[in-house]
């Protein structure tokens, strides 16, 4: 009976409807064709891992998957939201990969923490840029330093000292590029 409905629909209530990855992977044991359909993409892979939640994607780079657990709220709301937000931003930040995936996932998170507008926020972005610059992640510095809420010349213009100390040359810079506006 579920072959006859789109892919789009059985995805939407795969991902979704609330399904824990259990169910998800329950649905998908319904027939080759729901197998096929929840486990045969790059966004259905990354759909699922987002199961895990912000942190668990974050620390394992699935930076795909962590902007859709941002997305769609898997992670804890509440008291301790800009602690996961702070968290997967100073994890992404520090990734010396870096590449489009990992600063798009700095700008969800970032845009995710306009809501919860703290202290705490201000200092794990301005933290974040500090790593940045000292994994030569160009990438997520550039999304850092677009937000006007991260001081990149906090604690002495360490950010810049330990870019250039670690031979990131971009880093170093981009840095003194925002510096001198």
């Amino acid at each position: 009976m579920l072959d006859v409905l789109p892919a789009e629909i059985l995805c939407h209530v795969a991902f979704n409807m609330g399904l824990s990855a259990q169910d998800v992977a329950a649905l998908a044991c319904v027939s080759t064709w729901t197998a096929r359909v929840l486990t045969g993409s790059a966004y259905v892979e990354a759909r699922r891992a987002s199961h895990a939640g912000l942190a668990a994607c974050a620390a394992q780079g699935a930076y795909r998957a962590a902007r859709m657990a941002v997305a769609y709220a898997r992670f804890p709301r509440g008291t301790w939201v800009t602690d996961e937000l702070s968290s997967a931003l100073w994890t992404v930040a520090a990734d010396s990969r870096g590449g489009a995936e990992a600063a798009a996932l700095a700008a969800a998170l970032i845009a995710a923490a306009t809501d919860n507008d703290d202290d705490c926020m201000v200092f794990a972005g301005t933290m974040a840029i500090q790593s940045a610059a000292m994994a030569g992640n160009i990438d997520v510095l550039r999304v850092l330093l677009e937000s006007d809420k991260f001081d990149p010349s906090a604690d002495g213009e360490y950010a810049l000292s330990e870019a250039r100390i670690r031979g990131h040359g971009a880093c170093a810079a981009l840095l003194e590029a925002v510096g001198s506006r």
